[in-house]
């Protein structure tokens, strides 16, 4: 029996990289993305096994519909993956509160929305739950605020779900990427809602979303519960926040100064 994956965010990316991979293990993948074009591109790479769905995942009522639509045409679901995600760089003294709420709702609010709606899927799939956090979830980055806030939110949430999941023989891998080449940064928000153009800070390596997908993949086949960034420099920068928070705090203040000055 063929499997099903749903993926979030899928046009470009990991999410992309993502569904390569599945589609390569047998699925028929599932992409949603607010992207209508990039998406029929997409699939166009797939002869068989594939599905798209133009959303807008922070307009409610495509996000509901798209939801009620799916559980009707569809029994089972073997793997939810919550890639979607937004984020940005600016003051959190200046930023409008707007961009604080689309940030939140996008990050935190839709994965538990679209979990909720699709439960009975997974519980009779017996299926699993990807959930895109970061290490920015862990430690606090200076200039991100609400995505920081967002994905602990994120992170908080499913743990705190977890053996309710489990009791359902659903199973959560939560992951937590450090600097990943993905659209995400290229499109962040600025204080004013608008794309910034105060550019990137970055600690370290950045990997390619087909490094990151491979790591992802490898750990759900193994049953892993969490998957840690394996970049030096982000692991490094966790350690120093829980047990040095002082020089963490110069440290990471001086290398993510742009984006606050």
């Amino acid at each position: 029996m063929i499997k099903h994956i749903l993926i979030t965010g899928s046009a470009d990316g990991l999410g992309w990289a993502l569904a390569q991979q599945y589609w390569q293990l047998g699925y028929h993948v599932h992409l949603l993305d607010r992207d209508g074009q990039k998406l029929s591109e997409r699939a166009q790479q797939f002869p068989k096994r594939c599905s798209t769905y133009t959303v807008d995942l922070l307009d409610a009522q495509q996000l509901s519909g798209f939801c009620q639509a799916f559980s009707e045409q569809h029994s089972t679901l073997d793997i939810l993956v919550h890639n979607a995600g937004i984020t940005h760089r600016s003051k959190g003294s200046v930023t409008d509160l707007e961009v604080f709420d689309r940030v939140m709702t996008l990050n935190w609010q839709v994965p538990v929305h679209i979990t909720r709606s699709l439960l009975p899927q997974l519980k009779k799939a017996q299926g699993k739950i990807l959930c895109l956090a970061s290490m920015a979830a862990l430690m606090p980055v200076p200039g991100r605020a609400a995505y920081c806030a967002s994905k602990s939110a994120l992170n908080q949430h499913f743990e705190t779900w977890r053996p309710e999941l489990l009791n359902d023989k659903i199973t959560l891998l939560m992951i937590f990427p450090s600097f990943v080449a993905t659209n995400i940064e290229q499109n962040a928000l600025g204080a004013n809602g608008k794309p910034t153009q105060q550019p990137q800070s970055k600690v370290g390596s950045v990997m390619t979303p087909a490094q990151m997908s491979k790591l992802i993949v490898t750990a759900q086949q193994n049953n892993k519960q969490r998957l840690y960034s394996p970049q030096f420099q982000s692991r490094l920068g966790f350690w120093l926040w829980t047990c040095m928070p002082k020089l963490f705090q110069r440290i990471s203040w001086r290398k993510f100064s742009g984006d606050i000055d």
